[in-house]
């Protein structure tokens, strides 16, 4: 199923190993849902990575988009140079 986990991830600088510890997902589940192979991703999954990740369901779906931090990100990055 489509998401922004990998672009949230990237932002972020988060591996999906440290994600897996962190949540107790697996890494099975987390790699799915990376690569968007997972076509039902379970409810409660993408619950507790929502919450971990600070996001809302929308965000992690795509639904709206992932701009709040990329976009400070960058900011902070570019005033760094």
């Amino acid at each position: 199923m489509k998401n922004s986990l990998s672009l949230i991830l990237g932002a972020k600088r988060l591996k999906i190993a440290k994600v897996s510890v962190d949540t107790g997902i697996s890494r099975t589940t987390l790699h799915g849902l990376y690569y968007e192979t997972t076509k039902n991703p379970d409810t409660k999954t993408v619950t507790k990575l929502c919450s971990y990740l600070e996001i809302t369901p929308n965000q992690f779906y795509g639904i709206d988009p992932y701009v709040e931090k990329e976009t400070s990100i960058k900011r902070i990055k570019k005033e760094a140079n």
